[in-house]
């Protein structure tokens, strides 16, 4: 009994930590692109001057 006590216990967790991970992953994912796009502006601009 305790031991299937720990075990769903853990599987909670497991689901919780997952939610976070993707969570955190599509943060990231999503920062990424913002700085993606606001480098190449940055580079269209440079561009612009130096023409």
């Amino acid at each position: 009994m305790m031991m299937q006590q720990l075990l769903q216990g853990q599987q909670v967790q497991a689901k919780a930590l997952n939610q976070v991970t993707t969570e955190i992953e599509t943060k990231m994912g999503n920062m990424f692109t913002e700085l993606d796009n606001k480098y190449d502006n940055l580079a269209i601009h440079i561009r612009k001057i130096d023409v």
